[in-house]
Parts: C-alpha cells; sequence; structure tokens
C-alpha cells in the first residue's frame, strides 16, 4: 500500500512536467507551476493510504470469521448448495420487456438529443 502511494508520488512530477510543457506553451502568457500544494500532496497522500485500508477491512473480517484452514483453502467452493429453479416457458409474457426496452429507447434518445442541445443554448430549463 505505502510503496504504491509513493512510487505515484514519485512517478507524478516527471509526467506532469511532461504534460504541461506540451499543455501550456510561452504564447499563452502564464506557465502554472506542476508541483502540488503541501495541502494538495497531505490529501493525496492521506486518500492514498485511507481508500485501500478501508477497502481491506471486509475482505480481513471475513477471512477472520472462519478458521484459519477453511480461510486459506483455496480448492474447495465456498457454495454450501445449489437452487434449481422450474419455470413454465410455454406462455412467455413479453409485454413488459417490450414497454420498458420501448420507454428506455425513448428515454435514452431524448437524453441523446436535447441534453446537447440544451447546453450549446444555454437554457437551463431544457436542461432541468
Amino acid at each position: 500500500m505505502l510503496p504504491s502511494v509513493t512510487f505515484g508520488f514519485a512517478l507524478y512530477v516527471p509526467v506532469m512536467m511532461l504534460v504541461f510543457e506540451y499543455l501550456f506553451t510561452d504564447d499563452l502568457g502564464f506557465k502554472p507551476s506542476y508541483m502540488p500544494s503541501r495541502r494538495a500532496a497531505l490529501q493525496a497522500l492521506f486518500l492514498g493510504i485511507l481508500i485501500p485500508a478501508v477497502s481491506a477491512i471486509i475482505p480481513v473480517r471475513s477471512a477472520l470469521a472462519k478458521s484459519l484452514a477453511d480461510s486459506l483453502t483455496t480448492g474447495r467452493s465456498k457454495l454450501s448448495g445449489i437452487l434449481v429453479t422450474f419455470t413454465d416457458n410455454r406462455n412467455p409474457s413479453v409485454a413488459p420487456y417490450v414497454l420498458f426496452g420501448s420507454l428506455a429507447l425513448i428515454y435514452g434518445s431524448s437524453i441523446y438529443y436535447f441534453l446537447p442541445k440544451a447546453m450549446l443554448e444555454m437554457n437551463l430549463n431544457l436542461i432541468l
């Protein structure tokens, strides 16, 4: 966890230096700094350590809930049984599927058309 955060910080500086050299040329009239502020670096370090630590809590707790032999055995299945359900497919009703598919098609098409139009025209009523 800590080596990956350190590697990320070490790789950030040369990569951002190249990106900033490419994006911000001298004809723009200003040259922003690619070095993060102390506050931004501390926040990134805090999140880079906190998120993996929090995401490891659930797998560790589930491993500790079982015995050591059960936790280390990967060959056995973790499922205890199989559930089989039988359905009668002689008269399937496709009406709900067709209705939902049609509504989803209309909704998606309207978003695809009206959202860019509203953003280009700066029409907030149409966006909402």
